[in-house]
């Protein structure tokens, strides 16, 4: 239940999914089927390493918030922002 974090923690309302090992082609289908499953819009960047992740903006949190929240377990929810 892991491989993410909140962005600039506490300070700003996103989401970095840490897709590293993916590659770009996987990752772009990854973006797809959020746009198209769930209508988020997710962004694509490059950390320090040159690897991918993913990013949902502070836009889509309210949505991301409905689908994922009740899911998560104690444990981890201080990674997602409320």
């Amino acid at each position: 239940m892991d491989n993410g974090s909140t962005k600039w923690k506490n300070k700003v309302l996103a989401l970095r999914l840490c897709t590293d090992c993916f590659t770009e082609s996987e990752n772009n289908m990854l973006i797809s089927i959020l746009k198209d499953k769930f209508d988020l819009n997710v962004t694509k960047t490059k950390n320090k390493d040159n690897e991918w992740r993913l990013y949902v903006g502070t836009e889509n949190h309210e949505k991301i918030k409905k689908l994922i929240y009740p899911h998560l377990i104690p444990s981890m929810l201080y990674k997602f922002p409320l």
